[in-house]
């Protein structure tokens, strides 16, 4: 199946992928700023992809999504707000700009399904609800609100999504699997900067 190969593709990279101390305030208030950098585009990387979709099934799929996914950065923008960080005050980090930000030449320049890759990495492997339960009873639950929210729902999305993926042909699995190893290459390189933003 095109999933097992997309998900061997990820977890060959992510076993590299260095533990982050999520307990620390300063690198959880880091992480939750760079996933909203990367988050608040969202949106605008499935609205591209519907525009630019010839395929009547990615245009489903990156359609029903984009209504799962609204309004999810401003949840996390709140979030943060109620603990006295106004993200639109904190510059871009590097990290969340090339993740987000390559999509849109994948996108455009290589294929629409080439974001399944980034989709993968990003919702296939959601943080347990019980790790989630455990950092909010460091951090406190309104901090933590989106990422229990993405705990409970990106089970569901990855199985939606992993049914698109498994319908492609062996072109278009090796699209997406290219893009989902370089997306995770990019989040391991995520883990080193909230290391050292210690």
């Amino acid at each position: 199946m095109n999933s097992n190969r997309i998900i061997e593709a990820i977890e060959l990279v992510r076993d590299t992928y260095l533990k982050v101390n999520m307990a620390d305030d300063k690198v959880f208030i880091a992480y939750l700023v760079m996933m909203y950098q990367i988050i608040v585009a969202s949106e605008d990387l499935l609205e591209v992809g519907i525009e630019v979709s010839g395929d009547i099934a990615l245009h489903a799929y990156f359609t029903k999504h984009l209504s799962e996914e609204k309004g999810h950065a401003r949840m996390l923008g709140q979030d943060l707000a109620k603990h006295g960080v106004d993200v639109s005050g904190v510059p871009p980090y590097r990290l969340a700009v090339e993740l987000a930000g390559s999509q849109y030449y994948y996108i455009l320049h290589q294929s629409p399904y080439a974001l399944l890759g980034y989709l993968a990495v990003m919702e296939g492997f959601p943080m347990p609800v019980q790790d989630v339960e455990e950092l909010a009873s460091i951090h406190g639950e309104s901090l933590t609100r989106t990422l229990m929210l993405h705990a409970k729902v990106d089970i569901i999305h990855r199985e939606e999504l992993f049914k698109v993926i498994n319908s492609v042909d062996d072109g278009l699995c090796c699209v997406i699997a290219a893009n989902a190893s370089r997306t995770q290459h990019l989040l391991n390189d995520v883990a080193r900067f909230l290391n050292d933003s210690r």
